[in-house]
């Protein structure tokens, strides 16, 4: 090509660069914003993902005879883990196309022509893949990871395959550790209860420790924040000291001063059981505080879980401050394609979990959705949930009252909601007994209507609370605005 302004030689192309020889040069650099929002940077070498595959190896046994899948993305680093699992003992790596990775009956028919034995994903899409599954599978290893994993997901899988010669394993891991830092193989016994699918024991390249908050170790049965070391640990993150202090040390057991051995604080908790194995618990961070009290998501999902007629379930949190809402979403065991275009409110699953966890857990709302959407690496994404305005949409009905007018204005500004209907659900809004004591005392002090908070509480709409007001004392022409 000649350079530009026409003249000259073309330029004589550039040789490639040479191969890198230094088992600690990077081998690749992967970002991840973690639970902070802020992308952190974390340099993976080449020496960290050999440890990687000879523990894999030993742990395993993978064989050159085995057939891998390639289904997540190359920019999340599970993909580290099929590719190289794969390649790094000879074995077959089928790579699987992107449309057909998200449909599990285009997945299911693509692992019986290609005969897989090797399969890595989500629980959240693993959930939908087994009724899909021929019964003559030729699977031989199913690794799941990425999420918590709950029992319930597991129940169909062992129903249909739990007589064939299948190992399925729960994986643990972190960018920070090289993809993969423990392991369980999960036996019937295990879905038979309610708790969480144990993470399992240390891959052999790691240690594991449960540390409290000043780095003590947690005694079992005990939570503590998991830590994991060894020579899969990364040394830092890139271009980020102060952080790289905050979660990096060093083995308190093995290495020297001189030849020191890292260690990653990774901000999860989990507990340790009797047989030496650890269950994952969720976050550190992941308890959310609505409405005065922590509350830990986990604990809701899994009551949703056991609403008849579930098939999947998530939570999440919509709005800001005191405007926190818990939502719930459902995927019915029978299909629904109208789900697709308008999810529904699902009150019957809502009245389930009533009965079973505290009035502050219960999510204002709960909502029938076709599936549950994940992200490209197939971990839930919340994002893509439908919010509850819009799911809603279409079906506000104005003020209508002077009293109607009044409370519409005064839920707005406690529970700080935009707009708010004749109609709404004042549960939907997010009215509990934070709220409902606030907006007593404001109706009493400002507006001289004093309504018992039980009364208050009873009142299932706007309307019906309105109602309840005008049997107090009508509300001058003119108060509410």
């Amino acid at each position: 090509m000649a350079p530009a302004g026409g003249g000259g030689r073309p330029r004589a192309p550039r040789p490639p660069p040479p191969a890198a020889t230094d088992p600690d040069a990077a081998a690749y650099l992967l970002y991840t914003s973690g639970s902070t929002g802020r992308p952190k940077g974390v340099p993976i070498t080449h020496r960290h993902v050999q440890s990687l595959l000879a523990s894999g190896r030993e742990a395993f046994g993978f064989a050159a005879q085995d057939v891998w899948t390639f289904a997540h993305s190359f920019a999340f680093d599970y993909s580290v883990w099929e590719i190289w699992g794969a390649l790094g003992n000879g074995a077959e790596l089928v790579v699987v196309p992107r449309e057909t990775g998200r449909d599990p009956r285009a997945l299911a028919r693509l692992i019986a022509a290609e005969r897989v034995t090797v399969l890595s994903e989500t629980p959240s899409l693993f959930e939908h893949l087994v009724p899909e599954l021929a019964g003559d599978t030729t699977l031989r290893k199913v690794f799941l990871g990425g999420d918590r994993l709950d029992p319930a997901i597991l129940r169909p899988w062992f129903a249909a395959f739990g007589d064939r010669d299948v190992e399925l394993y729960n994986l643990y891991g972190v960018t920070e550790a090289t993809v993969v830092s423990t392991y369980h193989l999960v036996r019937p016994e295990d879905v038979r209860t309610d708790q969480p699918i144990p993470i399992g024991r240390a891959l052999p390249n790691q240690r594991v420790y449960l540390l409290d908050e000043h780095d003590r170790p947690v005694p079992v049965g005990a939570t503590g924040q998991l830590c994991v070391a060894g020579h899969a640990v990364a040394s830092g993150y890139h271009a980020r000291d102060p952080l790289t202090a905050q979660r990096f040390g060093v083995d308190p057991l093995v290495g020297s001063p001189s030849a020191p051995v890292p260690l990653y604080r990774t901000g999860d908790l989990a507990t340790g059981t009797s047989q030496g194995e650890y269950r994952f618990l969720g976050r550190a961070d992941s308890q959310v505080k609505v409405r005065g009290f922590r509350v830990e998501l986990g604990d809701i999902e899994a009551a949703l879980r056991e609403a008849p007629g579930t098939r999947s379930a998530t939570v999440a949190v919509h709005g800001t401050g005191g405007a926190k809402r818990i939502v719930g979403y459902v995927v019915p065991e029978e299909p629904d394609p109208a789900l697709a275009v308008e999810p529904r409110l699902a009150e019957p699953v809502r009245d389930f979990v009533r009965a079973r966890l505290p009035e502050h857990m219960v999510p204002v709302a709960v909502y029938l959705i076709d599936r549950i959407p994940t992200t490209p690496g197939g971990k839930v994404d919340l994002a893509a949930l439908p919010a509850p305005d819009d799911v809603t949409a279409g079906q506000f009905i104005a003020p209508r009252t002077e009293t109607e007018h009044l409370l519409a204005r005064l839920l707005s500004e406690v529970l700080q909601v935009p707009k708010v209907g004749a109609g709404d659900a004042l549960g939907e809004l997010g009215l509990h007994s934070i709220g409902a004591m606030q907006l007593t005392a404001r109706l009493r002090s400002e507006h001289t209507l004093d309504l018992a908070l039980s009364e208050l509480l009873a009142a299932r709409t706007v309307a019906e609370l309105a109602g309840a007001l005008d049997a107090v004392r009508p509300v001058a022409a003119g108060e509410a605005r």
